[in-house]
């Protein structure tokens, strides 16, 4: 009996230290989470929206310039959980950031409520402004894995506009996670992810109860997540964005980085 007793007490032993050690690792999963809570300032994130979403640095544009352009998919959380309101200054930011891209850049636009709708296919800065300009918020749930989708599927089809050997990029504008099939988000990301696109989020609120999958949603941690306190706050970031002008020629980038390169070696 007594032996029977110490097997009993070793099994209950292990059992306690396993529960700790999984109490102990979704402790430190949870605080892994918590820290993209963080809003930063509203330079750092203009900064860093700059450099990794348009691309504005002279290696990226004449990347760009010798291998294609970018085709965008902004997808526009239109749920009931933004009021119209902070839906309307959602659109004015997104439209401040076509203005402040590249002009060879097409954008398209899928709202994501109960369902996702594709508003436009790939258009040029003017007329995904005006397009935009018109767009309301339906008001409903969050059917993300929907509108991720329908952008591969616009991403592939011809007739949208998408252009051959263009790159690819999807911009996740919400206010937290999906709520229709939230099995399939995650999935249909990496689906997207596979077949050549970037993922860039910005989790719009002062804290988010679904932050894990956006950190998942997006491309990379560091230059793919973005976090604004709200959306006035999305377009202050976006007006403290710096344009840079796109008119050189890849021939003035390419002379200009060889004098650069001579420089360094002399």
């Amino acid at each position: 009996m007594s032996r029977f007793l110490r097997l009993l007490w070793v099994v209950f032993q292990v059992l306690v230290i396993t529960v700790f050690s999984d109490f102990q690792n979704d402790r430190r999963l949870l605080e892994d989470y918590n820290k993209f809570q963080h809003i930063p300032s509203a330079r750092t994130t203009s900064k860093k929206l700059q450099m990794h979403f348009l691309a504005q640095t002279d290696a990226s544009r004449l990347k760009r310039q010798l291998r294609g352009h970018y085709d965008i998919i902004y997808i526009i959380d239109s749920s009931s959980s933004i009021s119209r309101a902070e839906f309307r200054k959602g659109i004015k930011a997104i439209q401040l950031l076509i203005d402040k891209g590249a002009r060879d850049s097409l954008h398209a636009a899928i709202t994501v409520a109960n369902q996702a709708h594709p508003v436009f296919t790939f258009s040029s800065v003017e007329k995904a402004n005006e397009k935009l300009e018109k767009l309301q918020r339906t008001g409903g749930k969050t059917n993300m894995q929907e509108a991720l989708e329908k952008s591969l599927r616009m991403f592939q089809n011809p007739s949208s506009g998408a252009r051959a050997g263009s790159f690819r990029r999807v911009l996740v504008v919400t206010d937290g996670q999906s709520n229709v099939k939230r099995n399939k988000t995650l999935l249909n990301a990496m689906d997207l992810k596979l077949n050549g696109a970037e993922i860039f989020v910005i989790g719009v609120g002062e804290y988010l109860d679904g932050i894990h999958e956006l950190v998942h949603l997006a491309s990379s941690l560091d230059a793919h997540l973005y976090r604004a306190g709200d959306m006035q706050g999305l377009v202050e970031v976006v007006k403290l964005i710096t344009p840079v002008s796109y008119r050189r020629s890849w021939e003035s980038e390419v002379r200009r980085i060889r004098q650069a390169v001579m420089l360094g070696r002399q």
